[in-house]
Order: structure tokens, then sequence, then C-alpha cells
């Protein structure tokens, strides 16, 4: 697809990342910014139980390899019982052999890859005595919280849901992040002490970034995002190449990935937020285009005609005479061809010349137009990467800067959704890419994913 005039934004998701496509007309608006790109399963068999202990690598959430749930380099203490043997195959057509493994008390389980793990001997103790430990319990029942999630406005938790314990967020994760399009894409480390330090790689993003940050930071009542260094960071914001699966933005594990090629196009993104005071003068500028042309071929068909007349009484006076006597009116009608040559000519010189210092005026107008359109645009795309995140999965609302028109673009799948969607709900507005707004729904959903231990 080439991108040439942007009049839509849209969202894609792709492996263990988030993005933003653009698309040619408003209603597919949003239709894939990237997530998580799953893979095939492609046979599961049973196993023993044996003991393992992790490398490294990461604890998924399910088979597909969609969600992450640990950081196993924080667990190579913890012993892990592999139950399952489950082959898949990637994106790229290689296969992979994962375990499924949990820990003896059951509260941790997932999917590991095989060469992350090494075999554990369990030592036998001689006799353990323990200390009974007082286990928190949840404050709320699953049916008492999903009474309060049918209360609150559809994707938007609100009230009692933002202030439950911690162990009403941990027991229920999966109930909230399926009801609030929830999923926590940053790896551990990305957020210390709720705050990212984003390094910009490409000095080009500066801007855009500090724009978002900024955005994000008042919406949140604090600073979530601050800039680091090359050395101090846990987060990077750079270029990459969107141009095969059309994102213009991504985000991935703990990296925000603009596309170069769409942010360097001065077109790319320009009719997102219009200008009216610039635009008017385009326009205006249009205008006279248009009738400098219409002056011209005016001009020129009564220059044609007036020679023509003065040609027709020539030939007539010469068709009275003989060869020699009109000799010298034959003489004065070829010098009139001459002359007729000449004025268009000079006609055409002087509409070429209007013609040019208009067009100069009109493209300096664009430029100033492109340059603050394609400026908030970029804005927009790096806040939604932000928000991404935050933890923030697509929406099917217009006004949320995580909207997407379409919860699956073809391969691009959204994980934890309440209800697919094909369409967009709510008011037909502009959305938060192109005005560079928060929705109500963002925030309330960033503060969610703050109790969930998302950031």
């Amino acid at each position: 697809m080439k991108r040439k005039t942007i009049t839509t934004v849209g969202i894609i998701t792709a492996t263990l990342s988030v993005g933003l496509v653009t698309l040619n007309a408003r209603e597919n608006m949003g239709a894939a910014l990237a997530k998580t790109k799953s893979v095939k399963v492609v046979k599961t068999k049973k196993m023993s139980g044996k003991a393992y202990r992790a490398k490294k690598g990461y604890l998924y959430k399910n088979k597909r390899l969609t969600k992450k749930s640990w950081s196993l380099k924080h667990h190579r203490k913890t012993t892990f019982y592999a139950k399952k043997q489950v082959t898949v195959k990637k994106s790229n057509g290689k296969k992979a052999i994962y375990f499924y493994v949990v820990t003896k008390n059951q509260r941790t389980k997932g999917y590991v890859w095989r060469g992350n793990l090494k075999r554990y001997v369990v030592k036998k103790s001689k006799k353990a005595t323990t200390t009974k430990k007082v286990v928190a319990k949840p404050t709320v029942t699953k049916a008492e919280l999903q009474s309060l999630i049918d209360q609150s406005p559809d994707l938007d938790p609100t009230g009692k849901l933002l202030s439950l314990t911690k162990k009403d967020y941990q027991t229920y994760e999966d109930l909230f992040d399926t009801n609030f399009n929830l999923t926590n894409f940053s790896d551990t480390g990305v957020f210390k002490h709720h705050q990212a330090t984003l390094y910009v790689k490409d000095s080009a993003l500066n801007d855009a970034t500090q724009e978002a940050i900024g955005k994000w930071n008042q919406a949140l009542g604090s600073t979530v995002f601050k800039l680091g260094t090359k050395d101090s960071h846990t987060m990077t914001v750079k270029f990459g190449n969107g141009q095969t699966d059309y994102w213009d933005g991504l985000y991935g594990s703990d990296t925000v990935q603009i596309d170069r090629t769409g942010f360097n196009d001065p077109d790319h993104g320009k009719t997102i937020v219009k200008n009216t005071a610039l635009s008017q003068q385009y326009q205006s500028l249009k205008t006279k285009i248009v009738q400098n042309k219409t002056d011209f071929d005016a001009q020129s068909a009564v220059v044609s005609q007036q020679y023509r007349d003065k040609v027709v009484v020539l030939s007539q006076e010469i068709a009275k005479l003989s060869p020699l006597e009109a000799k010298s009116l034959v003489a004065q009608r070829k010098q009139l061809g001459k002359q007729k040559i000449a004025d268009l000519s000079a006609l055409k010189k002087a509409y070429s010349q209007r013609n040019s210092d208009l067009r100069n005026q009109q493209d300096a107008i664009s430029k100033k137009m492109t340059t603050t359109e394609h400026a908030k645009y970029w804005t927009g795309v790096m806040m939604h990467e932000l928000g991404h995140a935050l933890g923030l999965d697509h929406t099917p609302y217009l006004a949320d800067i995580v909207f997407a028109n379409n919860n699956k673009e073809g391969k691009y799948e959204s994980q934890n959704v309440k209800y697919p969607w094909s369409a967009f709900k709510g008011p037909q507005v502009n959305g938060g890419v192109e005005t560079q707004t928060l929705s109500q729904r963002d925030i309330d959903r960033a503060k969610l994913t703050e109790q969930l231990g998302y950031w």
C-alpha cells in the first residue's frame, strides 16, 4: 500500500509488540498499531513431571506464546516440573519445543523454551518444620468483581475497580485483562518504581517523544516517563522499517520503533490536523492558479483571432492582384504570422512566470501546513505506543489513543479483548492520535494497569 495522503490512523499487533498503521479510508481508521504475533502449535504430548530450573528467558502464559508472565532470570532458584511438551512453528517457518511447567504449589505455571531449562535433582530433606503463614485473601469474590465490572462503562474501569487490594488484582488479573483489553507488553525492569526512562536513539524523534511524555505525565499526575541517556535508560525510542507490515509505530518489550520512511515523508499524516488560516491561504492560491490559466487561454484566443482576421483581409486583397502586384502584401502576411508567434510567446512567458510565483507561494504554505500537521501526527503515534508500554491494548472507541478499527487484521490479533469488533464504537470524532489527546478511558485503564503491576 502506497501511503501518500493520510486521512486515518490505526493499530496492528506483531510479536510481543504493538504498533500503528495508516489506511486510506476514514471507515478503516485504526485498522491495525501491532502487537503479539502468535505461533502455530504443531504437536503436544504429556511429560512425566521431571524437575527443571531456568537459566534465562521468559515464562509465557499460553502455548501460542502471546503473553509473558515472568522474566526467568529472576527465578533461577525456582524449581519447575515439566508436565507437557509443545512443539510450535514460528512465523519464519522454524520449529521450537516448549515445556509447560508448574511449581510445586501450582501458583506459577506457563510455557518455557526447552533451551532455557536445565535438569535439576530435587534434594530430599530429612524433616522439615514449617511455620504456618497467614495468606492474604481477596476482598471480593469473582462474582462480586464481575458485578462491579458490569456496572462500569464499557472498557472503562471506574470507582471501586481502581481501589481494590493488591491480592484482588493478583487473583483476578486475567479477568481484568479480558474485560478492559489489557496486556502486559513491557519487560520486567522497564518500569522502576512506576517510572520508565527513555533513550531517544534518533534525535529526529526528540520532539515527538517529549510531547508524548508530557501528555501522559500530565494525564496521570506523575512522572511516569522521563528522558534518559544511552548509558542510563530502560526503554529505547528509534527508527524502524514498517513498510512491509504497514505500521507507523511499533512497541515491543522495551523499544518503541517509528517507521523511518513515513516519518521522512512530508505528506504522511499531513491531513490529520487542519490549520484553518493556512488552509484558506492555500485554497486562495489554488483559485488564483486556475484563474491565471483561464486568463491565459482567453488572451491567447483573442490574439490568435485578431491575427486570423488580419490574414483574411490581406488574403482577399492578394487574390485581386497579380503575383507581382501582390508581392509586398504576401510579405506583409508572412510578417503577421511571425508577429503572432511573438505575441503568443510573450503571453505564455507572462503566464508561466505568474504561475511559477503562485505555485512557489502555495508550496511555502503547504510546507508550513505539513510541518505543523506532520509533527502533531507523530506525537500522536508516540502517545499510542507509550500507551501500549503501559499495558493498554486496543479498543474500538475513536476517541481513545489506542483505538483500532478491528481487533484482528490478517496475522495480527489483539489477545485480551472483551469482545471482537470490526467497526468503531462511540461518537464519530477525530481520534486520539489525530488530536493528540487522551480519553478518560485511556487514563482510567492506565491507572488500572498500574494496580496490576504492569508499570
